[in-house]
Formats: structure tokens, C-alpha cells, sequence
């Protein structure tokens, strides 16, 4: 992934420009940034990328479940080990309709097919809500590990038990799933139905709840 994205920059044309996000139908159609092959290679990188997190995921997942230690109980773990698994789990559910949408973007550039592009029948809108329907999960796949290092941190450093080690599992495992719910709080702004703006303003507020938990957890702990 990372060759290919830096083989983007040294192409005729340049690296991708059509921003981090690749919105189309900017990022649909060359001729509106006038970058070709990099626009393709910045696809195709980003595809990589997402497989190799997967195998990583999926590493995590199947050492924990089937390579414990005798008497290691999934309650025994370290937290940081639970929160790598439910990582592993928030990618392996929210990267598969982002993987699709990258390769219709793709097929726009390539194929002159029209899922994104309106002259022909497409929908910008619709790469938003597959990428944010990863994006927003994806959040938390970058925090959790995080989070469970600086449990360990605090348990070690303030000579006791984590306190609250179940609660903060269930409150991860909580936000885990409420992460898939919230993606459209990135898009009040993009001509989404203004009705949809309620429901998920409600779970973007019912989602800091479990991290609550987990903060005030650490604060207990000290």
C-alpha cells in the first residue's frame, strides 16, 4: 500500500487531488482535477491498505480465541487485548461497504460507468454514506487500542486492579455497536433529509456514554 501510494506522486499528472476524502463527483471524473493514474493509484493503495488491516484483524482475533493459555479466560485478558478485538470486529463489519464503494468510484473513472456522477444517473450522495458508514466506525478502531494502553499504563503505574474491568468491556463492546449508527452526524450539511438530523444527533449523544464509563473507570482506578 504504501509503495503504491508513494508510486502516486512520481506518475505523469501528480498524486491524488481531489482531497482526503475523495468526494466524487470531484474525484469521479479526471478531467476536473486533471489527475489520472494518481487518482487510480490512491484507490488502489487505500484497497490495500484496508486488506492488510484485515488480515491484521483477523491475526488478533484468532490468536486470542484459539491460542490462550490454559486457565486464560476471555475475563482474564488484559483490556488492551479486548479492546485490539473489538477493533478487529468495528473494522472487519463497517470496511466492506467502503471496499465497494472504492471500486464504483473506481469503475466512474475508468469504465465511464455513472454511480456517482449525476449527468448520468448517479448519486454523489451515496459515496458519502458508504464512506462515512466506515469513517465513523474506523474512529474508534484508531482510539480503542489507545484506550486499553492507557489502562494498562494506569493499573501498573497505580499499583491495583483496574477498576471497573467488566463494566468497561461492556461499555466498549456498547459503543462497538452504536459506532455503526452514527455516521450521518458528518453529512447535516451535504442535502441529506434535515429529518435524519434528530436520530443521529441521539446516538451521537447515547455513544459518549460508554466512553463515560471507561474515563471515569481510569479516574477510579487512580
Amino acid at each position: 500500500s504504501t509503495i503504491v501510494l508513494i508510486a502516486s506522486f512520481l506518475v505523469p499528472g501528480g498524486a491524488a487531488s481531489s482531497g482526503w476524502t475523495s468526494y466524487p463527483p470531484l474525484a469521479a471524473n479526471p478531467a476536473y482535477t486533471g489527475v489520472f493514474w494518481g487518482g487510480h493509484l490512491w484507490i488502489l493503495a487505500v484497497a490495500l491498505e484496508f486488506t492488510s488491516m484485515l488480515m491484521g484483524g483477523i491475526n488478533f482475533l484468532t490468536t486470542t480465541i484459539s491460542m490462550r493459555a490454559r486457565g486464560m479466560t476471555f475475563f482474564r485478558l488484559p483490556l488492551l487485548v479486548w479492546m485490539e478485538n473489538i477493533a478487529s470486529l468495528i473494522f472487519m463489519f463497517s470496511v466492506g461497504p467502503l471496499i465497494a464503494g472504492a471500486l464504483m468510484l473506481l469503475a466512474d473513472r475508468l469504465l465511464n460507468t455513472g454511480f456517482y456522477l449525476p449527468a448520468a444517473g448517479g448519486d454523489p450522495l451515496l459515496f458519502q454514506h458508504l464512506f462515512w458508514f466506515f469513517g465513523h466506525p474506523e474512529v474508534y478502531v484508531l482510539l480503542l487500542p489507545a484506550l486499553g494502553i492507557i489502562a494498562e499504563i494506569f493499573a501498573a503505574f497505580s499499583r491495583k486492579p483496574l477498576f471497573g474491568y467488566k463494566a468497561i468491556i461492556y461499555a466498549t463492546i456498547a459503543a462497538g455497536v452504536l459506532s455503526f449508527v452514527v455516521w450521518a452526524h458528518h453529512q447535516f450539511i451535504s442535502g441529506i433529509d434535515p429529518r435524519l438530523a434528530a436520530p443521529f444527533s441521539i446516538t451521537t449523544l447515547i455513544i459518549s456514554v460508554p466512553f463515560a464509563i471507561a474515563v471515569f473507570a481510569y479516574i477510579a482506578t487512580l
